[in-house]
C-alpha cells in the first residue's frame, strides 16, 4: 500500500520533474526498501531515490538523536548504493522528504550530512519544512491547471481540492 506522503512525492516526481516512471516501496538487496523512485530518460537520464518520513509531529525515528541520524544515514546510503548498481549512467538525486523537522540540532546534522555526501560524490537533498512546502505548493499549482485523470492518488486529491466550485479552499 502506498502511504499518502509517498504518493505526494511520487506525484511531484511525475508531474513536476516529468519522470517517465515512478516506483514505490522498491526492495533492495540490503534489507530494506526505497520509498519512491522516479526515473526520467532523455539525453541526460536522471533518477530520484526518495525516503519519505511523513510524520507530522516530527521525525519519529528512534529513541534518541544518535539512533535517528544513524537510521537516516543508513537509508540514504542504501539508496545511493542502489542507484550506483541499477542506474550507473543516470544523474542520481537522493532525497529525504519530511514536512516537519525541528530546526537546530537535526537540521545542522542534515547540513553536515549533505556536505559529507557531496565529498563522496552523492547528491543528497533534505526536502524539509519550507522546501517541502514549496514543492507541495508547486504540485498544487500544477494540479489546479490540470483536468486529466492522473495515476497518483495524492495528485488527484489536489486536483479535486483546487477544482471545487463555490470558492477557494484555504488551509
Amino acid at each position: 500500500m502506498i502511504e499518502m506522503g509517498e504518493s505526494l512525492v511520487g506525484a511531484y516526481l511525475r508531474y513536476a520533474k516529468k519522470c517517465d516512471m515512478v516506483l514505490y516501496n522498491e526492495r533492495t538487496e540490503a534489507q530494506g526498501e526505497i520509498d519512491v523512485i522516479g526515473v526520467r530518460g532523455g539525453d541526460v537520464p536522471e533518477v530520484w531515490l526518495c525516503e519519505v518520513a511523513t510524520h507530522i509531529a516530527g521525525l519519529g525515528y528512534g529513541a534518541d538523536f544518535g539512533q535517528m541520524t544513524k537510521k537516516i544515514a543508513s537509508k540514504l546510503e542504501r539508496a545511493a548504493t542502489f542507484a550506483r548498481k541499477l542506474f550507473p549512467e543516470h544523474v542520481t538525486h537522493v532525497e529525504f522528504w519530511a514536512p516537519n523537522v525541528p530546526v537546530g540540532k537535526t537540521t545542522a546534522w542534515f547540513t553536515q550530512h549533505v556536505e559529507s555526501s557531496m565529498a563522496s560524490g552523492v547528491e543528497v537533498t533534505f526536502v524539509i519544512n519550507a522546501e517541502y512546502t514549496q514543492r507541495l505548493q508547486h504540485l498544487v499549482d500544477l494540479a489546479a491547471k490540470d483536468t486529466s485523470t492522473p495515476s497518483e492518488p495524492a495528485y488527484r486529491l489536489l486536483q479535486i481540492l483546487t477544482h471545487t466550485r463555490g470558492g477557494k479552499l484555504t488551509f
